[in-house]
């Protein structure tokens, strides 16, 4: 037990330096107060490691060839010329701390620079133990750190109400904390009534966060090893405990290592701002904006990551600031911070939000400043006049107001990244996909095609049926896959479907109407990675059919002679204006939508685009406003890339696809013959029919044949 306990750090007008050469000293005050000194001396690279808010007076000397000039009287914070992030970016230690730290854990490998910053903090009583009870591995679990100041023991009262309900062994909730004399006696009863806190002889500061982060590394991987994934929170956030341990689990199914996860912040600038709490000295960070780093409100990385945060915080220079601290560090090990909605204050459908420190407002989850935060970013960025709509003319009014065409040049010809935060993240994660798409017997004289069939995760009965419609079709330059949702019943079928015919792409968003952008999105985001050989893409709509052999045939041999790029073409809709009625699904507020009419766009049910515009449109949809129905959304796209869609009389009204009817059992469904056939029996079914018949009964406008299939 400490009592009476302050750090002091003796630096003077010199900086802190790379290690300790000396132990700790005790010694005697005048008021007999026991205080720890840690006397360091001054060589080599120099860092202010060990921040403490009672020497904001004292002048701190950095090394000159990372902050600039040396004469300190030339300063001026105000009109200095920031170093360029993304021209250059270096940041102390100078070294491969990637493949170091790698070495280090893999091979046990010593790293051979001094420490800059060390962590000589120690436990102010034994830390809590951290024992999971012995699984097979089936049940993950799950470490819960709540970062709290010490003088919030209402709101850790609050939290643990919050987290009351949740009788889970295989998750483990603890706080932690620094130090402050005034609250210490309070902090110790905690302890002794629940053994749920963290705590060192650090100053319990703003800037001293980061220090705490250390901490929650360090006790983590020591004690608490057996962790799948550490959920980080501050002890402000409002949690759905059962929903999110849930959520949580599905990520770590899908995703074991390689998880760190959050509200990601993009080309985030430093505050300069003498007054802000924030405020980042040119000293302290040259550049003009951070790394990418994700909000240390809420965020979750799995065990291998946490370990290689640890293992490299001795050797990356001190920051005040965690989450941007943990920016810096994750870039030094090519970690990449990935978005997602869940753990965003700012989205509707996460599971933590940032609240007041009122505690009855953390338990009930009546968050107002995650409520004003919203309605701050669903505000309309075009003022109207009431009743007035803006006109479509030179100008498309449409959020980003961005150079798109510069901004999807940037990244696709010189391979560099937005400096834009974008508005429309797609924070799912893939419930099935197919492995990488090859084009086998390649040539270069043959065009590669890639059919995306937007499908409803219920329908395994159609596309059980198109398959063996189209199974017969064998071009090993062409391929297809089907875009699904996460519907309300049969996913256990979709999982055998997805097993055994390996052509399902399913993230876990809910599939409905309104999401269709969000599946043609995925669409495109798996043909940018995964089959990226592709020189075209046709997009169909469910309950449509195709001649594949004539699509194929006019792609490769008429459409090439007339135009080899830049083409999107389908039936083109003009003049279409927004609904405006109330009663309609289809409804648009003056605030969502507040142009007249739409910009030219193509029908949804049968379209194509080669893959050069394909990839540009994968680009710029982080940067346009999401809107519900893609066709529209495509259209908008376009638009803000100058890409022009055109009518083609090929693509104009595909046959509706009538084959498959309702039968009494939902579970069963009339397919090629006149029999009701169980969705069960149809998946067991391993050889294709030798003839299909297929009976129309709609007038095809489409120039493309009705016929028998053999």
């Amino acid at each position: 037990m400490i009592q009476k306990t302050d750090i002091i750090i003796v630096t003077g007008k010199t900086a802190i330096k790379q290690e300790f050469r000396k132990p700790l000293e005790v010694v005697e005050t005048e008021n007999n107060v026991t205080d720890t000194v840690i006397d360091i001396e001054a060589d080599g690279a120099l860092d202010n490691s060990f921040y403490d808010e009672r020497f904001d007076d004292m002048e701190i000397q950095l090394p000159s060839v990372f902050v600039g000039p040396e004469d300190e009287e030339e300063f001026n914070e105000t009109s200095r010329k920031y170093l360029s992030y993304n021209d250059s970016y270096s940041y102390p230690l100078e070294i491969d701390l990637e493949r170091l730290v790698n070495n280090l854990i893999v091979f046990k490998q010593r790293i051979p620079y001094r420490q800059i910053n060390p962590h000589p903090y120690s436990f102010i009583q034994p830390p809590p133990k951290c024992h999971f009870p012995h699984h097979n591995n089936s049940t993950k679990t799950v470490l819960v750190l709540i970062k709290s100041a010490v003088s919030n023991m209402e709101l850790r009262a609050a939290v643990r109400a919050m987290w009351r309900d949740l009788r889970d062994p295989y998750v483990r909730r603890v706080f932690m904390l620094g130090y402050n004399g005034s609250y210490q006696a309070l902090v110790d009863e905690e302890v002794r009534q629940y053994n749920d806190i963290v705590q060192e002889n650090f100053l319990d500061a703003y800037m001293n966060n980061t220090l705490k982060t250390v901490m929650s590394y360090n006790w983590a991987m020591k004690n608490c090893w057996e962790a799948d994934m550490l959920l980080f929170l501050d002890d402000d956030y409002h949690v759905q405990p059962h929903a999110l341990i849930k959520y949580i689990r599905g990520i770590e199914k899908m995703n074991k290592t390689g998880v760190y996860l959050g509200s990601t912040a993009i080309a985030a600038k430093p505050e300069r701002n003498e007054n802000s709490k924030w405020k980042t000295s040119f000293h302290e960070y040259p550049y003009d904006h951070f790394p990418p780093y994700i909000g240390g409100g809420a965020y979750l990385l799995s065990k291998d990551v946490a370990r290689k945060f640890k293992v490299a915080f001795p050797y990356v220079k001190y920051l005040g600031i965690d989450d941007v601290y943990l920016g810096i560090v994750a870039k030094k090990l090519a970690i990449t911070p990935k978005y997602d909605a869940h753990f965003s204050t700012l989205s509707n459908i996460s599971l933590a939000k940032e609240c007041s420190h009122d505690p009855a407002e953390l338990v009930s989850g009546n968050c107002q400043i995650a409520d004003r935060k919203r309605r701050l970013l669903l505000k309309p960025t075009i003022p109207l006049p009431d009743g007035k709509f803006l006109t479509d003319n030179s100008t498309f009014n449409y959020p980003l107001m961005v150079n798109m065409t510069q901004l999807v040049n940037d990244k696709l010809l010189r391979h560099k990244d937005s400096s834009i935060p974008p508005i429309n993240p797609h924070p799912y994660n893939y419930v099935h996909r197919p492995n990488r798409c090859s084009f086998l017997h390649a040539d270069k004289h043959v065009k590669n095609v890639l059919l995306l069939v937007k499908s409803q995760a219920s329908n395994v009965e159609e596309r059980l049926y198109l398959r063996k419609l189209w199974g017969i079709h064998r071009d090993y330059n062409f391929k297809k896959v089907f875009l699904l949702g996460m519907g309300r019943s049969k996913q256990s079928l979709v999982d055998e479907e997805s097993r055994k015919y390996r052509d399902v792409i399913q993230e876990d968003f809910r599939d409905d109407y309104m999401n269709s952008t969000r599946k043609t999105i995925m669409g495109f985001n798996w043909a940018a990675k995964f089959c990226a050989q592709a020189d075209f893409i046709v997009v169909l709509k469910e309950g449509y059919d195709i001649d594949i052999n004539r699509t194929l045939k006019y792609l490769r041999t008429v459409l090439p002679s007339k135009q080899s790029s830049d083409i999107f073409r389908g039936k083109l809709v003009k003049n279409a204006y927004p609904t405006r009625d109330l009663d309609s699904r289809l409804f648009l507020s003056r605030k969502t939508y507040p142009l007249e009419k739409f910009p030219p766009f193509l029908n949804e049910k049968f379209y194509v685009i080669s893959s050069d515009v394909a990839w540009k449109f994968q680009v710029a949809f982080p940067f346009v406003k999401y809107f519900g129905r893609s066709d529209v959304y495509l259209g908008f796209v376009a638009r803000k890339l100058q890409v022009k869609p055109k009518e083609d009389s090929i693509f104009v009204d595909p046959p509706k696809l009538e084959a498959v009817a309702e039968c009494p059992d939902s579970s069963v469904a009339k397919i090629i013959t006149k029999e009701c056939i169980s969705s069960k029996d149809l998946l067991k079914t391993k050889t294709t029919p030798k003839k299909i018949t297929v009976i129309r009964k709609v007038k095809i406008k489409s120039k493309l044949p009705v016929v028998d299939v053999t």
